[in-house]
């Protein structure tokens, strides 16, 4: 990290400017995965490969869920 300089100062820059990270037109298949209920919660379990967000994944889960609900 010390050779391309990345630092505190380098992270700073996005909060200062509110760069975050976007949903990417990019699909993967999660792999190892479960699904279970505990009680009244269901569980899900999952691997993504370096680089994907579970977030992401969760959202386009609940999106689908509610197109589903809609039809």
């Amino acid at each position: 990290m010390e050779k391309y300089k990345i630092n505190s100062e380098f992270f700073a820059c996005y909060k200062k400017n509110k760069i975050f990270g976007i949903p990417r037109p990019i699909w993967v298949m999660p792999s190892e995965t479960r699904v279970r209920y505990q009680n009244d919660d269901l569980l899900i379990e999952f691997s993504l490969p370096s680089g994907s967000y579970a977030s992401i994944l969760i959202y386009q889960m609940l999106e689908e869920l509610e197109r589903l609900r809609n039809k």
